[in-house]
């Protein structure tokens, strides 16, 4: 499983960089809940760096909140790689922010297919002004270990990005 103070230790790294760079970052979660923003926000002075997030975990909400097109998830489903790049576009176009990170998966017990078992998640990091790079992984374990890996990756990722 994820480990916490791993965790932690990457969104002091991330924080260090927004600042540094004056940049700002906003969150779209689905299977993960709200646990991005939740350790971001762990973090005293976050509110120098982080906007705030969007929970979309119902399907209408990616539609409503985000603007992921209806055709999209029809064709692609919510688990895709199509799904988290207009998710995190439509986050970009809703928030003053440069960078943003958008999650969607099956963290289970239940909810997996063939195409998306249980563990799948497809992590998107967007910087403004650019293509969304969408990856996706597959975790193991429980429900719990699945959305804290899946944290840990996002946070991972959108480092990577800020880093340039």
């Amino acid at each position: 499983m994820a480990n916490k103070k791993q965790t932690n230790k990457i969104v002091v790294e991330l924080a260090k960089l927004l600042v540094l760079n004056k940049a700002r970052i906003a969150t779209a979660e689905s299977c993960t809940g709200g646990l991005i923003s939740a350790f971001c926000t762990d973090l005293a002075g976050s509110s120098k760096w982080f906007y705030g997030t969007v929970v979309s975990y119902d399907n209408q909400a990616k539609v409503d909140i985000l603007g992921v097109n209806q055709a999209t998830l029809d064709r692609y489903g919510a688990v895709s790689k199509e799904t988290v790049a207009e998710m995190c576009c439509g986050l970009l176009s809703k928030t003053p922010v440069n960078f943003v990170v958008a999650v969607s998966g099956v963290a289970g017990p239940t909810g997996g297919t063939k195409v998306n078992p249980v563990g799948t998640v497809w992590i998107g990091v967007q910087k403004r002004d650019k293509l969304a790079v969408v990856n996706k992984y597959n975790f193991k374990g429980d429900r719990e270990i699945i959305r804290y890996n899946a944290v840990e990756q996002a946070l991972k990722n959108l480092t990577q990005l800020v880093k340039g």
